[in-house]
């Protein structure tokens, strides 16, 4: 799945078989976020290895972890500013109002100064705006498509992106911050991880599942959509 194979190739989503509720479970239509994890356990299970030794490496040196955060700043930038324009949108824009909560772009900024010199974000931004960079420009040009086209793709982004963040990167949280020797009494050097007047990333989650699976009128076309996606 396309949200899903990019965004956990840093934050990994924990999911295993035995989390994902099947429809015999309990006789009863799955939601959403149930027909998402489903359809992507498989490419979670084989990001999350990869997540593994790409941590182990990223971790040896700030300066590394920097420019891994510096790879997802443009992802999280571009999907809050899609979330903004279609704030008016019947389903994109029941993800709105908690917008705030899980935006990641001024964390990301702020651990990217704490990690790397000027000269080296410069030299980052350069290279980003280059189109060799296959990868990383091939999948923001692929979420301005969906937002042109079939924005209601966007949520497969959204939670996909969103919580590998509140959930995973909690731990990863720990991780750097053992890793590089930082304060727990401050959030300098994972300001990613950290939630807005520090409201507890596990409300957040659960927040966001809740619109997704309950505040959205969806097809049961727009759900097949959703999970494909």
């Amino acid at each position: 799945a396309n949200a899903a194979s990019f965004c956990a190739a840093l934050v990994p989503c924990p999911l295993t078989s035995t989390m994902i509720r099947t429809a015999a479970d309990h006789q009863q239509p799955l939601t959403l976020t149930e027909r998402m994890r489903s359809a992507t356990t498989a490419d979670h299970d084989k990001s999350n290895k990869l997540v593994n030794l790409k941590l182990g490496l990223v971790l040896t040196s700030p300066s590394l972890y920097g420019e891994a955060v510096a790879l997802f700043a443009p992802v999280f930038a571009k999907i809050e500013n899609i979330i903004e324009q279609h704030k008016d949108h019947p389903q994109i824009g029941k993800i709105y109002p908690i917008l705030d909560l899980i935006r990641r772009t001024p964390g990301c900024e702020a651990d990217m100064e704490y990690f790397l010199t000027t000269d080296r974000r410069i030299e980052l931004e350069v290279l980003q705006k280059d189109k060799s960079i296959s990868a990383l420009d091939e999948y923001l040009r692929y979420l301005d498509k969906i937002s042109k086209e079939d924005p209601i793709l966007m949520l497969a982004f959204v939670y996909h992106q969103y919580a590998g963040v509140l959930a995973g990167g909690q731990l990863i949280k720990a991780m750097v911050r053992k890793a590089m020797g930082l304060s727990k009494d401050t959030n300098e050097g994972v300001e990613i991880f950290c939630m807005k007047d520090d409201v507890a990333a596990k409300d957040v989650m659960a927040r966001l599942r809740r619109i997704l699976n309950e505040d959205i009128d969806l097809s049961e076309g727009e759900y097949k959509r959703l999970a494909d996606e």
